[in-house]
C-alpha cells in the first residue's frame, strides 16, 4: 500500500517508470497515465479516457478481472492478474497488472494505482516453448538421446492411483538412484517449501480442467545444491476426464544462473551509467565557470603577462574538457549506447577546416600541415558528420602531439567502393612491441614516469570503435624515428552536396560592439553559472533577467515581453524540460506567440538533446559554454522567430 508520498517525488518516480502506471480514484475512475503507459498503449490524448471506469476500458475477459481487482483493492488488498488489451492502434498486447490501494496519512483510502507490464513477448516465448516441448513429449522414443543432452527427463502423475513416476533421466538429474512409483503427496515434497503450494495448485487445476501444465520452481538439494526446473505437461483424457498428466522436466539451473549474472551485470552497467552521467554534470558545472569566465576575461584589457596566464587557464580547461569527453564517449561505446546520426558531409571541406584549426594551434612551431583530397572523394557523402569529424580530429591531434617538427599530411581518396582517409606524420613513431596494442584502451606509446606526451590513452580506442560502428576499419604502419601512418577505410555512399553555410551570418558569431535591445530570461540554479552567463551575455550587450528554477522561469515568462529564454535543465523545484512543456502548453492554450527557448546544460548527449527538442525547446548549448556557439544559436533562434 502506498501512503504519504510527496506529490512531486511520486510524479517523478512514476514518469521515470518504464511500466504503464495509472492512477485511479476511489471508485476506479481513471485520473492519470504516465508517459510509458501512453506510449505502450499508443494513446496520443489521454483526456478522452479520464474519468471513465478503468475496468470498462478492458475487453472481456480482462474487464471482469480488472473489476474484481478494483473491488479487492478498495477493501485494502493488492491484486494481480494477466489479461489481453489492444492498443489504440489495434496491436494486441498482454499485460501483467498489479492493482493496489493508496492510503492517506490517516489510513483512509485515497485512490488506487494500477501498474501494468507488457508481457506480450515473454508470453509468446513461453507459449512457443511450451508448444515445442509438448510436441517433443509426444515422440518419447525419438527424444531419449535429446533428453540426455538437454538435461531433460520424463515424468507422469496418475490422478487415479495418486502415484508419480520419474524417468531415469530425471532421477539422475536429481542426483538420486532410480525411483519406484512415488505417492504423489510425497513427490510434491521434492520441491522447495516455497514452491510446494504453487505446484499442488497447478496439479489441481490440470486435473479439474484438463489444461496443459507449465511450471518453474526449485527442488530441495539431493546430494548437492538446489536445482531450478521447468516442467511441461500434457493431460491424458479419458471419457472427458483428466486421468493423468505426462510431461518433461528440464534442469534449467545453469540457464537461471546465467540470467541472474546477466541481470547483475546489467544493474552494474546501469549504476555505472548513472554515475558517469552524474559526474558529467558535476564536472562540467565548475568547468563552465572556469572556461566561461576565461572567455569573458579574454575580452578585457589585459597585460601581456595576464593574457599569457589566462591562456594557460584556457588551454588547461580545454584539456580537461577533452579528457572528460573522451571518458564519456568511451563509456557510451563500452555500454553500446552510442548511436550514429545520418547526415551529409563534404570530406574535403571537413579536412580543410581541421587543417586550419590545428595549423592555428601550432602556429608557434615549424610543423607543416598539408591536405590532399582526390577528385573522386570530393562532394557530398552520407555519414555522421560529428563522428567523422571526431575520427579525423583524433588522428590529426595524435599526429600533432607526437610530431615536434616536420610535416603531417592528410590524404583523402576513394577507390570506387570505400573512402580512404590517411594521416601521415614524420614524428617519433611507434615501437614494434606497442604497435599491436596501440588501439587498445588506456594504451600509450610511452607510459613511463618520464613520458613526454600527455593524454588518457583513449583517443585511438575511441577512433577504432567509431570507425567499426560506421562499418569501416583502421590500421597503422609505423617506424621508430620515421613517423606513423594511420589509414581509415569506410563504405560511404554518395549524396547530394551538403548545403553551404550562410556566410551572411558569419559576423554574428562575434559579440556585437553595441548593446542589442532584446529581453532575455535565463533560468539557472547555480550561482557561479549565473555569473558566467551574465558575463558572456554582457559581452554581447545583453543584460539577462536571472531566475533560479523552472517554476520561477514559468512565472516570469507569464509576465510576458521576452525575446528569448535560456533554460538550464537540471534545477530544483521544477526542471527545465517540465517548464518548457508548460510554457508551450500555455502558448497554445492562450494563443501567445512562440518564445524561443534554448537549453543551456551539461547534460548534452545526443539522446538528451533530442528529448529537449521533443519537449519544445528550439536548440541546445552545451556547458561549458562556448561564446561563439552561444552567439550563433541565439542569432539563429531570433532569426527564425523573425521569419515566422
Amino acid at each position: 500500500m502506498t501512503r504519504g508520498l510527496d506529490s512531486s517525488f511520486f510524479r517523478s518516480a512514476v514518469e521515470a517508470s518504464t511500466d504503464c502506471f495509472a492512477v485511479l480514484d476511489q471508485h476506479g475512475g481513471l485520473l492519470f497515465v504516465n508517459r510509458a503507459g501512453l506510449a505502450g498503449l499508443e494513446i496520443d490524448d489521454v483526456a478522452r479516457f479520464v474519468g471513465r471506469s478503468w475496468a470498462s476500458l478492458w475487453p472481456q475477459p480482462g474487464r471482469g478481472e480488472a473489476a474484481r481487482a478494483i473491488a479487492r483493492a478498495r477493501h485494502g488488498a493488492t491484486s494481480r492478474f494477466d489479461a489481453s488489451c489492444p492498443t489504440a492502434g489495434g496491436t494486441e498486447k498482454w499485460w501483467s497488472v498489479v492493482v493496489e490501494p493508496v492510503l492517506d496519512e490517516r489510513g483512509h483510502l485515497a485512490g488506487l494505482t494500477a501498474i501494468g507490464r507488457d508481457i506480450t513477448d515473454a508470453r509468446r516465448e513461453r507459449l512457443d516453448m511450451e508448444t515445442a516441448t509438448l510436441a517433443a513429449a509426444r515422440a518419447a522414443a525419438a527424444l531419449r538421446s535429446a533428453f540426455q543432452i538437454a538435461h531433460i527427463g520424463g515424468w507422469e502423475v496418475n490422478f487415479t492411483t495418486q502415484l508419480t513416476l520419474f524417468s531415469p533421466e530425471v532421477c539422475a538429474l536429481l542426483g538420486s538412484p532410480p525411483l519406484p512409483a512415488v505417492p504423489s503427496v510425497d513427490a510434491v515434497l521434492f520441491w522447495c517449501e516455497e514452491d510446494r503450494g504453487r505446484f499442488q495448485e497447478c496439479l489441481d487445476r490440470v486435473e479439474a480442467s484438463g489444461e496443459r501444465l507449465f511450471f518453474e520452481g526449485r527442488t530441495v538439494p539431493v546430494g548437492g545444491a538446489a536445482k531450478s526446473w521447468r516442467l511441461l505437461g500434457e493431460p491424458v483424457m479419458a471419457a472427458g476426464k483428466c486421468v493423468a498428466l505426462r510431461g518433461a522436466a528440464q534442469d534449467i539451473t545453469d540457464w537461471r544462473d546465467t540470467i541472474e549474472r546477466e541481470r547483475s551485470a546489467a544493474q552494474a552497467t546501469d549504476a555505472m551509467s548513472g554515475f558517469l552521467a552524474t559526474m558529467n554534470h558535476e564536472l562540467r558545472t565548475p568547468l563552465n565557470g572556469v572556461l566561461g569566465m576565461a572567455q569573458a576575461m579574454a575580452r578585457d584589457e589585459l597585460s601581456e603577462a595576464q593574457r599569457g596566464r589566462l591562456g594557460v587557464i584556457q588551454s588547461s580547461g580545454a584539456a580537461l574538457l577533452s579528457l572528460l569527453n573522451d571518458l564519456l564517449d568511451f563509456s557510451e561505446i563500452e555500454g553500446r549506447t552510442i548511436a550514429l546520426e545520418q547526415g551529409v558531409m563534404d570530406v574535403g571541406i571537413m579536412v580543410q577546416d581541421a587543417i586550419a584549426i590545428f595549423t592555428a594551434l601550432r602556429s608557434d612551431s615549424d610543423l607543416i600541415l598539408r591536405a590532399t583530397v582526390a577528385p573522386a572523394a570530393r562532394g557530398g557523402w552520407r555519414a555522421d558528420p560529428k563522428r567523422m569529424r571526431q575520427v579525423l580530429h583524433i588522428l590529426i591531434s595524435n599526429a600533432v602531439k607526437f610530431t615536434r617538427s616536420g610535416s603531417i599530411d592528410v590524404d583523402v581518396a576513394h577507390d570506387g567502393s570505400r573512402m580512404i582517409l590517411r594521416v601521415s606524420d614524420t614524428g617519433v613513431g611507434i615501437a614494434p612491441d606497442k604497435l599491436a596494442h596501440i588501439f587498445n584502451r588506456f594504451v600509450q606509446g610511452d607510459a613511463s614516469l618520464t613520458r613526454r606526451y600527455g593524454g588518457s590513452g583513449l583517443g585511438l580506442a575511441i577512433c577504432r570503435e567509431l570507425v567499426k560502428l560506421m562499418g569501416g576499419d583502421v590500421r597503422v604502419e609505423s617506424a621508430v624515428g620515421r613517423g606513423s601512418t594511420f589509414t581509415v577505410s569506410l563504405p560511404l555512399e554518395r549524396a547530394d552536396q551538403p548545403k553551404a553555410p550562410d556566410l551572411s551570418l558569419a559576423g554574428s558569431r562575434q559579440p556585437p560592439a553595441t548593446p542589442v535591445a532584446i529581453r532575455v530570461l535565463a533560468a539557472e540554479d547555480n550561482d557561479a553559472n549565473r555569473k558566467v552567463l551574465a558575463a558572456l551575455l554582457g559581452a554581447m550587450g545583453i543584460l539577462p533577467v536571472m531566475v533560479a528554477n523552472g517554476r520561477e522561469a514559468l512565472e516570469a515568462w507569464r509576465r510576458g515581453g521576452w525575446d528569448l529564454v535560456l533554460m538550464d535543465i537540471q534545477m530544483p523545484v521544477m526542471d527545465g524540460v517540465e517548464a518548457t512543456k508548460l510554457i508551450r502548453e500555455a502558448e497554445r492554450r492562450e494563443g501567445r506567440s512562440r518564445t524561443p527557448i534554448i537549453a543551456v546544460t551539461a547534460n548534452a548527449a545526443p539522446q538528451q538533446e533530442a528529448a529537449y527538442l521533443a519537449a519544445g525547446m528550439d536548440a541546445m548549448v552545451a556547458k561549458p559554454i562556448d561564446l561563439a556557439r552561444l552567439v550563433e544559436v541565439i542569432d539563429s533562434a531570433l532569426s527564425l522567430q523573425e521569419a515566422a
